[in-house]
């Protein structure tokens, strides 16, 4: 695995790269094609950190790697939330601060405060505490 992981990361790493340099040569096509198979590599290595910095590569110039896809979720519970959220409630529920964790997931802290909005709404909690209180007890039962 470890083999597996270090050629395939390193695929990933230059296929980001090379669509970061179509980028700054005004190729959006190829950039936007490079990057997705860069995204879908740290996505199949379990890298939410990689998976996130390649998103955010076209963002500078005004496109964006759609990364989800629109399935019924439930009308309740942790099922409710997406994996972003998801992602934010684990963050802030380890103490990290809305820009420790805009910065680990490669958002802006507007768009953190945002996800917090409605994850608080989703769950019905009104405190970072009390999402934290919450992500516990799912954690010790789950």
């Amino acid at each position: 695995m470890a083999v597996r992981y270090s050629a395939t990361g390193a695929h990933a790493t230059a296929l980001e790269d090379a669509g970061r340099s179509w980028v700054g040569q005004g190729n959006q096509r190829s950039a936007e094609a490079l990057l997705r198979q860069a995204h879908a590599l740290d996505e199949e290595l379990g890298s939410a950190e990689g998976a996130a910095r390649v998103r955010a590569r076209p963002r500078t110039v005004g496109t964006r790697l759609c990364h989800w896809t629109h399935a019924d979720r439930p009308a309740f519970g942790w099922d409710i939330l997406t994996d972003t959220e998801r992602t934010i409630a684990d963050l802030v529920a380890q103490g990290l601060s809305n820009r420790q964790v805009a910065d680990r997931v490669f958002l802006s802290t507007h768009t953190v405060a945002f996800h917090l909005r409605h994850i608080f709404w989703k769950l019905d909690v009104t405190s970072c505490v009390q999402l934290a209180r919450m992500i516990a007890e799912q954690a010790a039962t789950g």
